[in-house]
């Protein structure tokens, strides 16, 4: 089996991981993918805010 070395995808991070699932984003989905989804989050309800 041929295992891919990906590189995260939050914005400021440089590390690189060994995915245990094909749909993997973030080295650390406590750390990074958290940040990402709060961010998205963010972003999603502040734009519903504006327009109201």
């Amino acid at each position: 089996m041929r295992v891919k070395v990906r590189q995260c995808e939050a914005d400021d991070c440089v590390m690189l991981f060994l995915p245990a699932h094909p749909r993997r984003r973030w080295c650390s989905g406590a750390c990074c993918g958290n940040r990402t989804r709060v961010a998205w989050h963010y972003q999603r309800h502040a734009a519903s805010t504006r327009q109201a």
